[in-house]
């Protein structure tokens, strides 16, 4: 009886593993294809090209890809085909970045810039 309960958590372990595979797999192919679309039209209309609102698509759209990316990383780890790989990072950019969209949340909940 706890050998059919384990093997049952265990299969579903793997099914939840294969739907989030899957799903990021899906969002993968839309967000590229968004990049691609924004790249091109920065491209074609260099007077929008340096808009706020262009480079917020842009690099919101850089940040669902990542998330992505890392999910399928996960898929990878808990399956056993993925090795880590140390690499060094730059963290104040790292910082600066995260304070910067976090002024940019903060001045649409007060509707005043910062």
């Amino acid at each position: 009886m706890t050998l059919m309960k384990f093997l049952r958590q265990k299969q579903l372990n793997e099914l939840s593993v294969e739907f989030f595979n899957n799903m990021a797999h899906e969002f993968r192919t839309p967000l590229t294809n968004m990049q691609l679309a924004i790249n091109l039209f920065k491209k074609r209309q260099s007077e929008v090209s340096e808009g706020k609102y262009l480079e917020i698509l842009q690099t919101e759209n850089k940040r669902l890809l990542e998330q992505v990316e890392r999910m399928l990383h996960i898929a990878k780890l808990e399956k056993g085909e993925y090795q880590l790989e140390l690499e060094n990072i730059e963290l104040q950019s790292l910082v600066q970045e995260v304070v910067a969209n976090m002024k940019m949340q903060a001045s649409e909940k007060t509707d005043h810039p910062f």
